[in-house]
């Protein structure tokens, strides 16, 4: 039969119940947080009646869907037509869905408000717009890109938050690994409990690395390593020892990053060692910078180990201010160490991200400050890029190469407090198709796969 004439105006909106994310000019020129990358995650969608008959509905991947929960909405906006406010830019036809092309691009990611780490990433100015942009893979499927392994070495993980379900499995990318307090790693099997957090600390570094609507790398599985808890402390040495056993057991095709919460280490020759025992092994290690809060601002992260390690990404952190003319500014948290050790500074204050729960019902969150939030928006960009090369069935580069391509790409931060220079203050900038910023990586993927595309968001 002909196909029926399309509504006069069909509104796209998108909804994580109960509040809408995104700003209201997100689906012009169709709906593109209905795309490849975000169908990966198994969104439940609606399409009103009108919408659906007359083929146009703004996730036709998703027509059909159950309508318990709305999570991507399409209304034609016809009389008894639900709606959601706010309203979108009008969508006058169905996008054609291109053919996939065998080239690394770009995909839309949408992030919560308040997650401002991953949010702040993508732009090369302050710029807050609710979205972030992540590679993808050169197939055009979440399928096929290449997911990371992040250990979060912290307070442990509470792995049935909502921020770590994948493809309706509760909690399918987040695992109990190793408990240092005990020395205990956990069962496959494992019953809730081990490696569970207690404090908060490792599962809000864990939502700002992998969470699906506050994280950098939503396709990334953490691993929770529980390093302490209230009033008590693991082994970091035997902690780290852990991941590079799973490192020698797993092999080295597996890509796997240690995000290590760690500010300063009791004996710093032997995490010293155990550091460069993971990073001669192939897996990078980030660390936070340290805070010093309530000292008069921040100190020297020289001082501290692990983030005085030459083979270690040291963090610090950004606050986000508002300048004469009300736009924003990137500016050096006052907590926040610094000096010529950071190497690479990404917004860390007033964090939102996951946070322990009630357990099966755990979706809580709760916004922090610290360099720690600021290490997890840097793994998280570097589970991306460890990914986009795996993508192009090529290995990771070594753990120095990795950092001296989000060093290199980084934006010019604002001055360091100790040095009063920018010339260690570079702010993390994910644009990993902007061939200025990452000519290597431009020039690699161009003789790979084809032209990279570019653009800012």
């Amino acid at each position: 039969p002909a196909a029926r004439a399309p509504p006069a105006a069909v509104p796209c909106q998108f909804t994580a119940f109960p509040k809408v994310f995104n700003h209201a000019n997100v689906c012009a020129n169709g709906c593109p947080h209905c795309d490849r990358a975000r169908a990966g995650f198994d969104p439940i969608c609606y399409c009103d009646d009108a919408c659906e008959s007359a083929g146009v509905c703004c996730c036709p991947e998703c027509a059909g869907s159950d309508t318990s929960e709305v999570a991507y909405f399409c209304s034609s906006g016809a009389p008894g037509a639900p709606t959601l406010a706010p309203t979108a830019a009008p969508v006058t036809a169905a996008p054609t869905a291109a053919p996939a092309k065998p080239v690394a691009i770009m995909t839309t990611h949408y992030v919560t408000d308040g997650a401002d780490g991953v949010d702040r990433a993508d732009s090369v100015e302050a710029v807050l717009d609710g979205a972030l942009r992540l590679p993808e893979s050169p197939k055009g499927s979440a399928d096929d890109f290449p997911a990371v392994r992040v250990y979060v070495v912290s307070s442990g993980i509470d792995c049935q938050h909502a921020e770590f379900d994948a493809k309706g499995v509760k909690g399918s990318r987040c695992v109990p690994a190793y408990d240092a307090l005990t020395g205990t790693a956990c069962a496959a099997d494992s019953a809730a409990g081990c490696a569970d957090d207690d404090i908060g600390t490792g599962t809000h570094i864990a939502g700002t690395i992998a969470g699906k609507q506050v994280g950098m790398s939503p396709d990334a599985t953490v691993y929770a390593v529980k390093l302490y808890a209230n009033g008590e402390k693991g082994d970091v040495v035997d902690a780290l020892d852990f991941v590079a056993s799973q490192r020698e057991q797993l092999g080295e095709d597996e890509l796997i990053l240690v995000a290590l919460d760690l500010a300063n280490a009791g004996d710093a020759d032997a995490t010293t060692a155990a550091v460069a025992r993971l990073v001669d092994l192939g897996v990078p290690v980030v660390a936070p910078a340290g805070d010093s809060f309530g000292s008069g601002g921040g100190g020297d992260a020289c001082a501290l180990t692990p983030a005085s390690m030459e083979n270690v990404v040291a963090v610090g952190s950004l606050t986000l201010t508002t300048n004469v003319t009300g736009g924003l500014i990137d500016t050096t948290s006052d907590f926040s160490n610094s000096g010529k050790c950071v190497d690479l500074f990404a917004v860390g204050s007033d964090i939102l991200s996951a946070w322990p729960g009630l357990g099966a019902q755990s979706n809580v969150f709760k916004t922090l400050s610290s360099t720690s939030s600021s290490m997890a928006a840097v793994a998280g960009a570097m589970a991306n890029l460890m990914s986009l090369f795996a993508a192009a069935g090529e290995p990771a580069p070594l753990p120095a190469t990795l950092a001296d391509l989000l060093i290199q790409g980084a934006n010019a931060g604002p001055p360091d407090k100790l040095l009063n220079t920018t010339a260690t203050n570079r702010v993390l900038y994910v644009g990993f198709d902007d061939a200025d910023r990452y000519p290597t990586l431009a020039q690699y993927f161009n003789a790979l796969l084809g032209d990279i595309d570019g653009g800012e968001p």
